[in-house]
């Protein structure tokens, strides 16, 4: 096994034990966090995504960006690629590939990259200097690749922020702008 691989088995093993009550807890920290950032206070719209097997769960900031009148979307995956729908609040999803709740293509419309947009990135682990090992399929790399001018928001729990010689990144992984924990920032 890569380093990276061995990285990604035991903190997906980690996360999977986390509790409801400390992820409820720990995600709701984090995505105050993120309200507070400079980059949301002037985004027309934030991509998000909708939390599985214990991933931060970004709900609260969904609500509160739509209630604020924001603009929010979330992925959908149609065989390598990744797009962003935009959703006016939770009825629209449907469950898509992997079991993940994903926008209903039929009614919600498919986002354009706008100049201020920001993108919440979750991930199995991130380095302080903005590294990321994903779930392992390249989605996410593969879409910030084709849309470089959005700011990239990191989004773990504490013990997914790894120093940065803990893992080594490779030529198609995308860095993150800020990584948000519940502990605080790095980059």
């Amino acid at each position: 096994m890569h380093k990276k691989d061995e990285l990604r088995t035991k903190l997906k093993t980690i996360r999977r034990q986390l509790t409801a009550e400390h992820i409820t807890k720990k995600s709701s920290v984090i995505c105050k966090k993120i309200t507070e950032l400079k980059q949301y206070e002037s985004a027309d719209t934030v991509l998000a995504y909708l939390a599985v097997r214990g991933e931060v769960d970004v709900r609260d900031l969904i609500s509160t960006a739509l209630a604020s009148g924001k603009r929010v979307a979330v992925p959908k995956v149609s065989g390598q690629e990744m797009d962003f729908y935009a959703i006016s609040d939770f009825s629209c999803l449907e469950i898509g590939a992997f079991g993940i709740p994903e926008p209903n293509t039929g009614i919600c419309e498919k986002y354009l990259p706008g100049e201020n947009d920001i993108i919440c990135v979750p991930g199995v682990a991130f380095s302080e200097s903005g590294g990321r090992i994903g779930q392992g399929s390249g989605y996410y790399d593969r879409y910030l690749q084709k849309n470089k001018n959005l700011y990239k928001i990191g989004i773990g729990y504490d013990f997914q922020i790894l120093q940065n010689d803990a893992f080594e990144t490779e030529a198609h992984d995308i860095s993150m702008d800020i990584i948000i924990s519940s502990k605080g920032e790095a980059r």
